[in-house]
């Protein structure tokens, strides 16, 4: 569920995470063939580390340069039809198997070291909208789901209003 670049977080770059995202995933492809992954992103893979604008920010900090990557590396283990949402915002859902279904939830948008939040707190990039959204059609379906992020809602790193609507949204859906 993320964190795939190294610590020393005052030493990174675009190129390097990049270059490290492409190698972990073919370490994974490599050794692991044939078994089902379901990725999250980390915080420390953007660069500078935490760093995650909105997804309508198209400047000079659009984080796209990432989720482009992903989504493309990704593909070795997901369906073609996630990959929009994943270059977009970096989450996604797919059945794993009938009955059952993940959602990766890009939870950078609640940590509080993402300065972007202050920006614009009200849901970043869709990430709880959509996930309910998901989860009334998860229930619909009558299919079970396993939620997956990086950064923990309710947890002091995430954002208390993030943490609030994620937990309301999930008590809704808890059965």
């Amino acid at each position: 569920t993320g964190d795939l670049i190294p610590h020393d977080i005052h030493n990174t770059t675009r190129e390097s995470n990049l270059q490290t995202i492409m190698e972990s995933v073919q370490m994974v492809v490599d050794n692991f063939p044939g078994i089902p992954v379901f990725p999250a992103l980390g915080n420390h893979e953007a660069s500078p580390v935490n760093v995650f604008p909105q997804p309508y920010i198209d400047n000079e900090f659009d984080i796209h340069w990432l989720y482009n990557k992903i989504a493309e590396l990704w593909a070795n283990w997901l369906p073609e039809e996630v990959a929009k949402s994943v270059a977009y915002s970096a989450y996604y859902t797919t059945l794993i198997k009938p009955g059952l279904r993940v959602i990766s939830v890009n939870s950078n948008y609640c940590y509080g070291y993402n300065w972007w939040i202050l920006y614009d707190d009200v849901d970043p990039g869709q990430i709880l909208d959509w996930m309910a959204n998901e989860l009334q059609a998860a229930e619909d379906a009558g299919e079970k789901v396993y939620l997956i992020g990086h950064i923990a809602p309710g947890h002091q790193d995430c954002a208390l209003t993030y943490s609030h609507q994620y937990n309301r949204i999930t008590l809704r859906y808890e059965p």
